[in-house]
């Protein structure tokens, strides 16, 4: 292997890990789990309320119940009364049947009330079923959110090992002068290798010097780009021109 593509073969690998190390440190993984999670909480809380609200609301439909159940027997015990003891006696009958109107109106009150009553546990029954699916799918969404991102994790870990082994092996085979030269201008400048295309270098896109294109043709053992310093290669077809 030519120590151009030597170079550009250990310029490729530190991509590889810096882009990894980024993959690493982004918090988008991290946010959207923290997410995913603040929302399960959020609707956990509301279907508690929900079901709170069912519960006290089957509570007062039963108390309306028992409430009517209770007028029920009454009107019988007062009709009763009015069509067997009350006799002639108008007073007796005008007590007994005005008190067995106003139960009954009140119990169609309650009745009224009841349906009211059912009508809202429809509605809340509605939410509850509705949170309980998005309950589901949230930790659906949370475990595969989790795994996809340990994927990831896992992936770029893996390629960051490779990519460190391939750069151990690259900067044994070049000079030391040439590998210090190599990282100084990578940390000045993200690379430090760039190609020559037609008289241009790739890395700034400026036009390379007659005396620098010499250089290349005549495979110096390193030439910089007159305008960004990189290290410069070109073809053997264009170092021939």
């Amino acid at each position: 292997m030519e120590k151009f593509e030597m170079l550009l073969e250990l310029q490729k690998n530190y991509d590889i890990i810096r882009e990894n190390s980024k993959e690493l440190k982004n918090g988008s993984f991290i946010y959207l789990l923290k997410k995913l999670k603040d929302d399960f909480e959020a609707a956990r809380t509301t279907l508690k309320d929900r079901e709170n609200e069912l519960a006290s609301l089957k509570k007062r439909y039963k108390e309306i119940n028992e409430r009517i159940n209770g007028y029920k027997k009454e009107i019988e015990k007062n009709e009763f009364k009015l069509y067997n003891s009350a006799g002639s006696d108008l007073k007796l009958i005008d007590g007994l049947t005005k008190k067995v109107a106003d139960m009954k109106q009140a119990m169609a009150d309650l009745d009224s009330q009841s349906l009211e009553l059912l009508e809202h546990e429809d509605k809340l029954s509605f939410e509850r079923d509705k949170l309980k699916l998005k309950l589901t799918d949230l930790k659906k969404e949370f475990e595969s959110v989790k795994d996809t991102g340990s994927r990831k994790i896992n992936t770029a870990k893996e390629e960051i090992s490779k990519a460190q082994e391939r750069v151990a092996e690259m900067e044994k085979l070049l000079p030391e002068k040439t590998v210090k030269s190599f990282n100084d201008l990578r940390e000045a400048k993200g690379s430090a290798v760039a190609r020559s295309d037609h008289g241009v270098c790739q890395g700034c896109k400026m036009k390379i010097s007659a005396m620098t294109m010499d250089k290349i043709a005549k495979d110096y053992s390193v030439v910089f780009c007159d305008n960004c310093g990189r290290i410069l290669h070109c073809s053997d077809k264009e170092s021939r021109l």
